[in-house]
């Protein structure tokens, strides 16, 4: 199972990554910004993807449409700042093109069952 990680925060990226790892084996691939992620998904297979809301040259909303316009239909999980969480969460979860929200600080609860709810893991 390969997840990629969007964030241009690499202290952020490290945390989730260590996150994902006490879940399950896990293939983590990292990208710093939208162009590295694209790179990246068109050459891996990939189950998901958790992207950062705002990464500084296009937002995770946007990113997310980009790729699923060019054919990629696997979960994609918005990471979003407490403070901007619920107003994203009201606006974007019923965009087709982002399958969950994980907001503020995130428990290791909170992400597997936000992987659950998705289908990522399967119970």
């Amino acid at each position: 199972m390969t997840i990629l990680v969007v964030d241009d925060n690499k202290k952020s990226r490290d945390i989730l990554r260590r996150k994902l790892r006490q879940l399950a084996y896990i293939d983590i691939m990292e990208a710093s910004n939208a162009d590295e992620a694209k790179k990246i998904i068109s050459e891996r297979s990939l189950e998901a993807i958790i992207v950062k809301y705002d990464l500084p040259e296009v937002n995770g909303i946007e990113f997310s449409k980009q790729i699923r316009q060019k054919g990629y239909n696997h979960p994609i999980l918005l990471k979003v700042s407490s403070s901007t969480g619920m107003e994203v969460y009201d606006k974007n979860l019923k965009e087709p093109r982002i399958d969950h929200v994980l907001a503020g600080s995130f428990s290791l609860s909170e992400l597997r069952g936000a992987l659950y709810k998705t289908g990522v893991f399967k119970k």
